[in-house]
């Protein structure tokens, strides 16, 4: 069996083919493991040559892997570490949903971690699995982020072992970190948001209909569509986050005391999800008031347009008129019929101008 198929291509398989449904890579797998011990904390890279890997009993492990590209490398791990093969399709199967779930001697949580990309000027997800067994915490990372770098730093500069954490803590911790860069993704929106506001304002302010102005203004309207797509996106990824995180809070596997603390990153996806509505909000009017002020725009210019050749159609009556091919028409022969007839259509274009003033059809 092929270990990478598109979600399309993996409908059918047996559960718990472990297939990779993302991005092909030839970067290698990076596997480190940061142990807490009685003697202090060690970090190392791992490698395969260092499985099976038998770990003490004692102290706390996370093993860390970066890339699930690789299925014979994740399975490798997943043996090592018993991980039923369930957990690991959903590990490698990066297209699904954030879910948790939890067993007698285990509990793992599938996230999406948000990143921006500049090059793309948008938001991009890489799927992120956690798994808690004893004393071990693994974490899979689809890509090669530095989400948890600053958790690391922490955990080695910190020499006061009773303020160590457990395996419970460490996958709070890791939890944590995760929905914390949904607020640096929403920061990031609302930056790009305001730019592009500050720039629609500032066109949609000049009287100006002109190829250049409209392209600009359609330009910057199509990158608020794609601000509010990505919003829809974060949402479809944070919505779930509240039914994960009670789950979390309700399971028979964490202590007591990490309530609350599951509670707090419960408080701050409330945050998060009413911080992606407003914005969604936000983007809605922006839409709907640039397309009114440039319907109203284009309305004003055509009533101009109407009113113009509402004056001159009389005009345009009589000369059409005197120009048809007739020998006895009225001041034809008449030697000031021409200034007659001016002075005639002159005070019928007077007479349009004084009423379409006093209808307020013009300012």
């Amino acid at each position: 069996m092929r270990n990478h198929l598109t979600p399309i291509q993996k409908v059918g398989l047996a559960p718990g083919s472990v297939v990779y449904t993302g991005k092909k890579t030839d970067r290698p797998v990076e596997i480190a493991i940061i142990s807490l011990l009685e003697q202090g904390v060690e970090s190392r890279p791992l490698s395969m040559k260092d499985f099976p890997l038998v770990l003490p009993q004692n102290g706390l492990h996370w093993i860390s892997v970066q890339g699930v590209h690789d299925v014979q490398v994740i399975e490798e791990i997943g043996k090592n570490f018993s991980i039923d093969v369930l957990i690991l399709e959903d590990i490698v199967n990066v297209h699904g949903r954030p879910k948790f779930e939890d067993g007698t001697n285990y509990s793992y949580v599938i996230l999406k971690e948000p990143s921006f990309n500049p090059e793309k000027e948008s938001i991009e997800f890489n799927q992120i699995g956690l798994v808690i067994k004893n004393n071990v915490v693994l974490s899979f990372k689809e890509g090669y982020s530095d989400i948890f770098n600053k958790l690391i730093e922490r955990l080695k500069i910190q020499k006061n072992k009773s303020k160590w954490p457990n395996s419970e803590k460490l996958f709070h911790h890791l939890l944590d970190c995760i929905v914390d860069h949904y607020f640096l993704a929403i920061a990031t929106v609302e930056a790009r948001l305001y730019q592009v506001d500050t720039e629609l304002e500032t066109r949609l302010s000049k009287k100006s209909l002109f190829q250049k102005t409209r392209r600009k203004i359609f330009q910057q309207l199509f990158q608020v569509h794609n601000i509010r797509q990505q919003l829809h996106q974060l949402l479809h990824y944070t919505i779930p986050l509240n039914e994960l995180i009670l789950n979390l809070i309700q399971s028979d596997y964490f202590e007591e005391e990490l309530r609350p603390y599951f509670n707090d990153i419960r408080d701050h996806v409330f945050q998060i999800n009413d911080n992606i509505k407003v914005l969604n909000d936000q983007t809605t009017s922006m839409l709907e008031i640039t397309l009114s002020l440039n319907s109203f725009r284009l309305n004003d210019v055509i009533r101009t347009l109407t009113i113009f050749t509402a004056f001159f159609m009389p005009l345009t009556f009589i000369t059409s008129v005197y120009g048809m091919n007739f020998k006895h028409m009225p001041f034809l022969d008449h030697p000031y019929g021409f200034f007659i007839t001016l002075m005639i259509m002159t005070m019928i274009l007077v007479g349009l101008v004084i009423f379409v003033r006093r209808k307020n059809w013009v300012a």
